[in-house]
Parts: C-alpha cells; sequence; structure tokens
C-alpha cells in the first residue's frame, strides 16, 4: 500500500523532534489531505480509540436543532458507554487554543498496553478552560466511518491540518463562539 498523508510528512522528520510551526509548513507544502486520505489510513477500526486521538465521520442525530456540528470530529475520547462517548473535539478550537489544550492534555500521557495513551478524564480537565467548548457526546448509531486511529507521533500534524467540516456554520464563526466560552 501506498504511504499515507501522515508517513509522508512523518518521513520527512528523519526521526527528530519537529515545533508547530515546521508541521504548518509540511502541510502547506503537501497540500491538505481529504477525508477520503485521511480515512484510508492504515491504522482504522470500528472501535473508538481510547487515549489516541481519532478522526470519524459523523452524522449529527439532533442536526436540525444545533446551531452546527463538525461532520469529521478530531477527538481524544474521555468517556464511553454502550451508546455514546464523550470527546474533546479539537476542531472547535483555532490552532493556538489546540496547541495549549494538546500541552495541558500531555500530563495525562500514560504507558498502556506498551503504547503512550493520553488518559484524560472529566475530573482532571474540567478547569481547563480551553476545554469548555470542545466536550461533544456522540452516538455510536450515528458514526459512518471506521475510526481512524492517529498515533501519538502524529498528534502534532493532526492538530494542525484544516480538515473541520462544520455544518451551518463557518469556522470563524465556531472560533469566535468557542474564544467567548473560554473568556467568559
Amino acid at each position: 500500500m501506498a504511504d499515507n498523508y501522515f508517513d509522508q510528512i512523518l518521513r520527512q522528520t528523519g526521526g527528530q523532534e519537529r515545533s508547530y510551526r515546521w508541521f504548518q509548513q509540511k502541510i502547506r507544502e503537501f497540500g491538505v489531505p481529504t477525508q477520503k486520505q485521511l480515512l484510508e489510513k492504515e491504522s482504522t477500526s470500528y472501535r473508538l480509540n481510547v487515549g489516541n486521538m481519532n478522526f470519524f465521520v459523523y452524522d449529527a442525530k439532533h442536526k436540525k436543532t444545533l446551531p452546527y456540528y463538525d461532520k469529521f470530529p478530531l477527538i481524544i475520547p474521555i468517556d464511553e458507554t454502550n451508546n455514546y462517548f464523550l470527546g474533546i473535539n479539537f476542531h472547535y478550537l483555532s490552532i493556538s487554543y489546540r496547541i495549549s489544550l494538546m500541552e495541558k492534555l500531555m500530563r495525562f500521557q500514560r504507558t498502556q498496553q506498551n503504547e503512550q495513551r493520553v488518559l484524560a478524564e472529566w475530573r482532571n480537565i474540567k478547569n481547563f478552560k480551553e476545554v469548555r467548548p470542545t466536550i461533544k457526546k456522540y452516538l455510536k448509531r450515528h458514526v459512518r466511518s471506521p475510526f481512524v486511529k492517529i498515533e501519538q507521533e502524529e498528534f502534532k500534524l493532526a492538530l494542525m491540518l484544516p480538515v473541520q467540516d462544520f455544518a451551518k456554520a463557518t469556522r470563524n464563526k465556531v472560533y469566535y463562539d468557542s474564544r467567548r466560552m473560554i473568556n467568559s
């Protein structure tokens, strides 16, 4: 199988830690991937990847009454039941707020099953101001694709990708509302 978008850019790092700015430059070089390209990543599953970031396609149940919603969320799950899961959807934040929140969440990084995971629980993150607009509930029956697992070494790149897909509002409107929630 040909290298996916993440592999192509991560190979460019030469195994070195790179800055968010470096990843922004590479996204400009390589272009923004489509949802289809991201969904072709090898590490997909119909099971939620707890402790990792996940991309997926979502069809909101209450889309007629919601002011807006993200049809292609990028989340870190914080709770899961048989019917739904709660997640931190980074797409509701501008890039600078995404970075700030991710740096705070890395405090909850743990090794589990020989893999680094971010195991954030509501009681530990509820006072992070950046988290206020990001906590979303997703009904499992409304997930319309496999979950694309984003490994820890891919977090920076995933955060920088402008692939949010808001229905009923522009990204600027969503960011404006999120800033108001953060600063209130």
